[in-house]
Formats: structure tokens, C-alpha cells, sequence
């Protein structure tokens, strides 16, 4: 393997340590390499055995992105069992995927109502997706609640509720506010906003070399982004800001 992990922390996993078992798997997990993942699934499986919660969760994770669905449910139901809520929303979404979305909404309000702000996140979509005042009033206060915990995708929900005015006053400046804190931590619908924002001028002065930075920043993982920046037919004086921006962005 490219690289070794801490020999300490090796140690104390060896010593039956459950939650260096735990760190020493998300170190192999974090190489990206399919033999990484398997020493991984080592790992976090003894510290399962020993009933650590988050090492169940991180089990679950994995069978469900490998496919099995199945599996991952019967680790986060023990997770669950044992107080983690990640799990419950975790399992709230492959219940939700499975049209059992009753089952989901209970799992993120029990996630919810204990401080969880994934719960809370999923909640106040669903609330916003309502389009009424009711449902407007309780996303805004369950998204507050989950940005107050540096959740990203509450800070981009707050910023569509202020966008669009949705039980509050319309307020582009404060909407631009949100979407910049969650697009600089690298949240990649709110850098989508962000571009437009520039492009438009919306609660911000329209900027072409900005507009084209966003879209740039996102445009790996959004197609639209790729569109919206070929759009703008840039000069080759703007192409050139562009690349200066972007250097500039990537030395600090």
C-alpha cells in the first residue's frame, strides 16, 4: 500500500482498542483503493463485534454503495439500536427509496428531535417541497437549526427559502449570504447558485469572470454548470482573468 498507517494507532486496534479499530479503518477507507477498502471492512467489522455504534454505521455505508441494500439496513438497525443517529437517516433514505416513506419521516424526526442535523436537513426539504406557509415556516427553523451545526445543505436550503421569499421576505442578498458559505466549503449546488447569481446579478453585482469561476469550480460534477459556462462565450481577455482567478484560488 502507498502508505502506512500510524503505528500507534495500530497498536492500540491490535490491543482490541474498538475505536482505534474504527480510526484505523477509515485510514485504509480514505486511500481510495479497492485493497484499502477491504482492510477497512476488516477493521470496522471487529470494532462492530465489539459494539461500537459508529463502526456498524460505517459497515452500512459501505454495503449500500457496493449494493447491498439489505445489508446495510440490518447495520444501521444495530447502530440504531445502540443510540447512532447518523443511522437513522441513513436507513430513512433506503426506506424512503423504497417508497416506505411513512417509515423514512419517522426515522428523521426521531434523528431530528434529537439534535441530528442530517434528520433535521431531510425534514425541512420535505417541509419546503409542501409549498405552504406551514411547511415554509417549519423548513426555515429546521434548516436554521441544522446550519447552526455548519450543515451545508441547510445553509443552500436557506438560501432558496430567502430567494424565493418563502414565509420571509424576499431578500437576494441574504440568499447570495448562504449559498457563498455553503459554495466555499465546497457544496456543489450552492456553487451552482452561486455562478448564476454572478451571471444575473442576483444580490450581488454581476461579475462575468465570477460567474465563470463558480461554473468552472462545479462543473465536474454538473453538466449544466459545463453548459452554462460554454454560454458565456467568454472573450479572451475574460479567459484570461479566468485562468488568473482560478491560480489564484487553487495557491491559497
Amino acid at each position: 500500500m502507498a502508505e502506512a498507517p500510524p503505528p500507534d494507532l495500530v497498536a492500540a486496534a491490535e490491543s482490541g482498542d474498538a475505536e482505534a479499530q474504527n480510526e484505523l479503518g477509515k485510514f485504509y477507507l480514505a486511500l481510495g483503493s479497492a485493497e484499502g477498502t477491504e482492510f477497512a471492512k476488516v477493521w470496522f467489522r471487529r470494532a462492530a463485534d465489539q459494539g461500537l455504534p459508529k463502526a456498524m454505521h460505517n459497515l452500512g455505508v459501505l454495503d449500500y454503495y457496493e449494493g447491498r441494500k439489505g445489508s446495510a439496513q440490518r447495520w444501521y438497525a444495530a447502530a440504531i439500536e445502540r443510540g447512532w443517529l447518523n443511522s437513522a437517516v441513513a436507513l430513512g433514505v433506503i426506506l424512503e427509496e423504497a417508497g416506505r416513506v411513512d417509515e423514512a419521516m419517522k426515522l428523521y424526526e426521531v434523528a431530528a428531535q434529537k439534535g441530528n442535523a442530517d434528520g433535521q436537513v431531510r425534514l425541512a426539504d420535505k417541509a419546503f417541497d409542501l409549498n405552504t406557509e406551514e411547511g415554509d415556516i417549519r423548513s426555515r427553523h429546521l434548516s436554521e437549526l441544522a446550519a447552526a451545526q455548519g450543515n451545508m445543505d441547510a445553509e443552500c436550503q436557506l438560501g432558496w427559502i430567502y430567494h424565493e421569499g418563502r414565509a420571509v421576505e424576499r431578500d437576494p442578498k441574504r440568499a447570495f449570504s448562504h449559498w457563498m458559505r455553503a459554495a466555499l466549503s465546497g457544496h456543489p449546488g450552492s456553487q451552482f447558485m452561486i455562478a448564476v447569481a454572478y451571471e444575473v446579478g442576483a444580490g450581488v453585482e454581476a461579475d462575468r469572470i465570477e460567474s465563470a469561476f463558480w461554473y468552472t469550480r462545479v462543473a465536474p460534477v454538473n453538466e449544466q454548470a459545463r453548459y452554462m459556462l460554454e454560454s458565456l462565450k467568454l472573450s479572451s481577455d475574460e479567459k484570461a482573468a479566468l485562468e488568473l482567478r482560478l491560480r489564484q484560488a487553487t495557491s491559497h
